[in-house]
Parts: C-alpha cells; sequence; structure tokens
C-alpha cells in the first residue's frame, strides 16, 4: 500500500467522526477446570484482522475489527474472540480521491478505537466466568509509525531556546 500524503490525512481527519463501536460477533471457548486456567502462564497474543466498506456516497465508512485471545495447551484452554463492528462518518463526505485515504484510516485507526473496548471485554469475561483477570497489554504495534502510513517531508527541528539564569526585567515606560 502507498503512503497517502499529509494534506489527504489531514482532510480525513478533519471530516471523520466515531459514531459507534458495537459487538458484532462475541465468542468464547473454556477448556479445564478454572484452577487449572488460573495456574496458566498468561502470556497473551492477540491476532487482529478486519475489513471495511465507505459508503458510495462517501459519508460513512463501516468496518469489522476482529480480536483473538487464546492461552494454554490441547488439555486446558481459553479463548476469546469478539468483532466489534465501528460506524465512521464523514462530514463533508469524501470525494472519490480520498478513498486511498479512507481506505487506510480503516485499517489503521479502528485498531486503536476498538482495542480498549476489546482490552475491557476480556477481563471482565475472564472475571465473570470465574478466572483471575486476563489483562490485555496496551495496543503498541511495533512495525506500525506514523511515518509507514502517511507520506510527509521532513521537518527542521526547531534551535532550542537557551534558558537564561536572570529573571526578565520589567520593561521601562517611554516618556512622552
Amino acid at each position: 500500500m502507498s503512503k497517502i500524503p499529509r494534506k489527504d490525512w489531514n482532510e480525513i481527519l478533519k471530516r471523520v467522526q466515531l459514531v459507534s463501536v458495537t459487538p458484532y460477533k462475541i465468542h468464547s471457548e473454556r477448556k479445564g477446570s478454572l484452577q487449572a486456567l488460573n495456574d496458566l502462564d498468561r502470556d497473551v497474543d492477540v491476532s487482529i484482522t478486519g475489513s471495511h466498506s465507505l459508503s458510495d456516497d462517501g459519508d460513512h465508512l463501516l468496518v469489522l475489527s476482529a480480536f483473538k485471545t487464546k492461552f494454554g495447551d490441547e488439555k486446558k484452554s481459553f479463548e476469546c474472540e469478539v468483532v466489534y463492528q465501528l460506524l465512521y462518518s464523514f462530514d463533508p463526505p469524501l470525494e472519490d480521491d480520498l478513498r486511498d485515504a479512507a481506505d487506510r484510516f480503516a485499517k489503521v485507526n479502528s485498531t486503536f478505537n476498538a482495542w480498549p473496548y476489546y482490552r475491557h471485554h476480556a477481563q471482565m469475561l475472564t472475571v465473570e466466568l470465574g478466572l483471575s483477570p486476563l489483562t490485555i497489554p496496551l495496543y503498541k504495534p511495533n512495525s506500525m509509525k506514523f511515518e509507514d502510513r502517511v507520506e510527509d517531508k521532513p521537518v527542521k527541528p526547531k534551535k532550542p531556546v537557551k534558558k537564561s539564569s536572570q529573571k526578565p526585567q520589567p520593561k521601562k515606560a517611554k516618556k512622552k
């Protein structure tokens, strides 16, 4: 996927609103006793998949983001999968030349927007099942940087301001 020009990215961000995040599909499965599951190592890995569709008139973007976590082995394990439906609106609607930017937005931002919901759901589900809380880590994709998704020109850093140990002196009033 090619980089999105910064002006297009900024235009998407100016127009977008998150309308809703709703669970679309919820699945959980437990194998083994609660005690056996509580004794397992909780080093979790979350797989993420998704799909999206921009309306023909460019005013709505529908995204499905799926999160799946599993820990354990063949005899004792816990699995949690939730698919969220995210609905975004654009005002004014997007023109055809912004569709690539909308595709990139859907792939990047929907995960960031749905992740807290999944963290909460996975933790609450394990507690409701009688397990110790499952803490899903913060979403920190190691391969994604802002520069990877937006075309940008390098910015020269501003010169640092020298701090003076002296207090600023009040300005003297001009005589008429």
